[in-house]
């Protein structure tokens, strides 16, 4: 509740800035990166829906290429703002789920 609370103040306080703010907006390279290079399964399941979708159920379901490059500009986004991470570095760490990606298993179970 607390955190909730936090992100409403801290979106509430970009509002009266910026009318467009969206605090989900400056969350995202964080999320990104933490969503491509966390090992878990909670957040490889996270992964999987989001660039999959939900329908776990669905065998034809397939990638949503539009969060999928979401997710890449904001690892890219994490990556320059972060500074101590290399472009060669970001790649061999960031894409450690892409090969369960390309071969359809599901991430939870790679």
């Amino acid at each position: 509740a607390y955190i909730a609370r936090a992100f409403s103040v801290l979106e509430g306080i970009g509002l009266q800035n910026n009318p467009d703010y969206a605090i989900v907006g400056e969350c995202l390279p964080y999320v990104s990166q933490r969503l491509l290079t966390d090992k878990s399964p909670r957040v490889a399941g996270a992964l999987e829906n989001f660039i999959f979708g939900s329908e776990k159920d669905n065998k034809d379901r397939i990638l949503d290429a539009e969060r999928l490059d979401l997710l890449l500009s904001g690892v890219q986004s994490y990556s320059t703002a972060a500074g101590s991470v290399t472009t060669a570095s970001a790649s061999a760490t960031a894409f450690s789920p892409a090969p369960a990606l390309l071969s359809g298993t599901s991430l939870s179970s790679a």
